[in-house]
């Protein structure tokens, strides 16, 4: 999700591939509960997305985090969107070194979690994306392991201990990356992951990190906030992150523990929503959270 920069009562959201049909909601959050009141169809480009991030551009269109599979047969991409009419306007690919490493890697269990959320960087005088990456990419071909993330070791599971935050900059069409020190996988989960970032207005930027269980198994499901500054020397580790514990929130309902907080918006007043996925009812209940957390302030005290 990410908030209208002019009206703090409207967010925008995307839901991801269980749809065929991409779409932007618009979401009214003046009323308890809030309420959809919009959906714009993204029309163009080559299709087969899987949005899982979304960001507001200084010009006012959208960019849209589109997440890969293993194979590459629906790639990682950006899309700027136009926020009136759904169409894209340009698409963009990861580099040629890194997509030519994933192709030649054997063992594919760890290519497979890539793009989430997507926040901007800057102002009109000049912006670049931040894209959170799930998890780790573990390159089992020769010559990339420059390019993989396992610069701080593997876990258990064999899945490194470090995912990363992409940068690319429109303009120059640079990229570039940012590590992120993954926290400890805790019993019973098979990893922690990234599932969103977002701008705030004090100039840090938000984050969710979770497992991937549910239920009483739910251990790691954290809002985090990291400043600019931490992102300057290439890593952001465990002794920069500031931590919200989400599970008392999701567990006020009493129903089931999700796995899934996957979008959070901030306002430009500063307040927090939270959001998590249904996986489309495949699974799962259907149950949705949309969750107001208050002013961020209050979260990182």
């Amino acid at each position: 999700m990410v908030a209208d920069p002019n009206d703090s009562n409207r967010l925008f959201a995307v839901w991801d591939s269980f749809f065929s049909e991409s779409r932007i909601l618009t979401i009214d959050v003046s009323q308890s509960p809030a309420v959809i009141t919009g959906a714009m169809t993204i029309s163009g480009g080559t299709g087969n997305y899987d949005p899982e991030g979304i960001a507001i551009a200084p010009d006012g269109s959208f960019w849209i985090a589109s997440e890969g599979n293993k194979d590459d047969s629906r790639p990682n991409r950006l899309l700027q969107v136009d926020s009136s009419t759904g169409a894209v306007l340009q698409e963009i690919g990861l580099p040629s070194e890194i997509l030519a490493c994933r192709a030649a890697s054997e063992e594919t269990a760890t290519l497979g979690s890539g793009f989430e959320g997507l926040a901007v960087q800057g102002d009109a005088s000049g912006y670049r994306l931040l894209v959170a990456q799930q998890r780790g990419w573990n390159y089992t071909s020769s010559g990339c392991e420059d390019l993989d993330d396992d610069a701080g070791g593997l876990d258990a599971n064999g899945q490194p201990l470090r995912t990363r935050i992409w940068t690319y900059d429109p303009v120059s069409g640079r990229w570039g990356h940012i590590g992120w020190e993954l926290a400890a996988v805790p019993e019973h989960a098979s990893w922690v992951g990234l599932s969103e970032i977002s701008a705030m207005p004090n100039g840090a930027y938000v984050l969710i990190e979770r497992d991937n269980r549910s239920g009483d198994f739910a251990a790691i499901k954290n809002l985090v906030e990291v400043s600019a500054d931490a992102m300057t020397d290439g890593l952001i580790s465990e002794s920069e992150k500031s931590t919200f514990d989400l599970i008392p929130s999701l567990k006020a309902t009493n129903g089931w523990m999700t796995d899934k907080p996957e979008g959070v918006a901030v306002t430009r007043e500063g307040r927090v929503y939270l959001v998590t996925d249904n996986d489309g009812v495949d699974d799962w209940s259907g149950e949705t959270w949309f969750l107001d957390l208050g002013r961020y302030p209050r979260l990182f005290d």
